[in-house]
């Protein structure tokens, strides 16, 4: 018997023992909050591993819902606690990948992406532990790579189905559309959150409320849904309900990253991608112009000004422009790599010790030198061509939407990490080309499936 279909065979039975010794050991102990958290948790877990796929679109775009949660009840947020939620994540998506692939025989095989992508981390574990400086950035760096980018790149990789990867897409919108109700009832009636030029859903004690994180996740919804529309033709109206609130939290969000990256991928997708006919394109155009441009109307003047500052920077102090302290320490990150261009200054030791250079080509410049920045240009390269030659030669629709989707949230991630981030929390980045090698290796299999079945016959 296959040992994965002997291991699926076991683990309800494992999981059920689980449930009756922490109910035991609980209930003894008259811990009742306690009892009851941990068989919400155990239930949710449950349901997650029955579903990798929405616990893979959760880590993907709907860990607000995790930061709103802490927020509302009050929970002082440690590495700890943030670190447990990723890892009770990678546990259920791996879990329920294993299991999902235990049903039918699937070889996993090492794609050109896949190789560089190994090798590409080796030489940043390397590298934090060549140029050790008990930084504490770096140890921070370090460690969140396997629970966010490591872990997520091979885990859903395990959506080894057409059907899984579409209700993958489906969750990302759907967990990005809950949030819409909470952020809108924050807006209205939360002033703490409000006052901020750059709003968000939550705020941690002695943190800046997140509204990168916060643009980025109903980003990542408009694009699902834009492409969705103009490939499959849909009824765009249907859609408003979604699209109209989604915008308008985008862009109060203040993050200017996520707006520019979202316009760059757009005009990607009408170039490159879609073979819509011009005067298709010109009305797609118009009517994204003309949404963003309403939405900015109900702006708050707060709001307003930080976006126009984007074009005033020259004439502000640095402390208060976040133009010029990217372009500062840009500026750093050069210097950085001119000093140290063959092996770099070791992972978080560019930019002064911060490792914070907020544009990821110079931070790997900056921290793995040319080594590392040739190894996560041919990644991207790789994935790129690869999608785009899918996309050119895949006649069946839904894989060839899926393809698009998968290639366009790639191109928005990468991006995005031009203007915030740092490589190991890159998360929607590596997912995506995770996404992307996926989607080949699926054809790849469907091939090899129908060559034997014609030669069985």
């Amino acid at each position: 018997m296959n040992t994965l279909t002997i291991f699926k065979d076991y683990i309800w039975k494992l999981l059920l023992l689980i449930l009756v010794g922490a109910t035991i050991g609980l209930i003894v102990a008259r811990e009742n909050v306690l009892f009851l958290g941990v068989l919400v948790g155990l239930a949710f877990f449950i349901l997650l591993v029955r579903r990798p796929e929405l616990s893979l679109a959760i880590l993907f775009n709907g860990t607000l819902i995790y930061f709103y949660l802490i927020y509302k009840l009050d929970i002082e947020s440690s590495r700890l606690l943030t670190g447990g939620f990723y890892a009770f994540l990678s546990l259920s998506y791996l879990l329920g990948g294993v299991l999902l692939n235990a049903r039918r025989p699937y070889k996993f095989r090492l794609s050109s992406v896949d190789v560089l992508f190994i090798f590409f981390f080796l030489w940043a574990f390397l590298s934090y532990f060549i140029f050790y400086t008990e930084n504490n950035l770096a140890y921070k760096k370090i460690t969140l790579a396997p629970l966010l980018v490591i872990v997520p790149y091979f885990g859903i990789q395990l959506l080894s189905s057409e059907e899984r990867i579409k209700k993958f897409f489906k969750y990302c919108v759907l967990v990005a559309a809950i949030l819409i109700i909470p952020s809108l009832y924050e807006l209205i009636f939360n002033l703490i959150l409000t006052e901020a030029a750059g709003f968000s859903i939550y705020l941690i004690k002695g943190e800046e409320a997140n509204h990168i994180l916060f643009g980025i996740t109903f980003a990542i919804l408009l694009l699902i849904i834009f492409i969705k529309i103009y490939e499959r033709k849909e009824n765009k109206f249907k859609y408003l309900i979604l699209i109209i609130p989604s915008a308008y939290l985008l862009l109060r969000s203040g993050s200017r990253g996520v707006l520019i990256s979202l316009v760059i991928t757009v005009v990607f997708y009408l170039l490159f991608i879609t073979t819509m006919r011009l005067k298709t394109k010109i009305y797609a155009v118009v009517f994204i112009a003309l949404l963003f441009s309403v939405a900015y109307k109900f702006m708050p003047e707060s709001t307003i000004v930080s976006y126009r500052s984007t074009f005033e920077y020259q004439n502000m102090p640095i402390e208060l422009s976040s133009v010029l302290q990217r372009i500062t320490i840009w500026k750093e990150a050069i210097i950085d790599f001119k000093e140290n261009p063959i092996l770099g200054v070791g992972m978080g030791n560019s930019v002064g010790g911060s490792g914070f250079p907020h544009n990821i080509i110079l931070e790997v410049s900056a921290e793995f030198g040319i080594i590392g920045v040739f190894m996560f240009l041919s990644m991207c390269y790789l994935t790129i061509k690869k999608a785009m030659r899918f996309i050119k030669r895949e006649e069946k629709q839904d894989l060839n939407l899926l393809m698009k989707l998968s290639l366009i949230l790639f191109v928005y991630s990468l991006t995005e990490a031009m203007f915030s981030g740092y490589i190991t929390n890159q998360t929607q980045l590596f997912m995506s080309m995770g996404l992307v090698v996926s989607l080949t290796k699926l054809k790849a299999n469907n091939q090899r499936r129908d060559l034997e079945r014609k030669r069985a016959l």
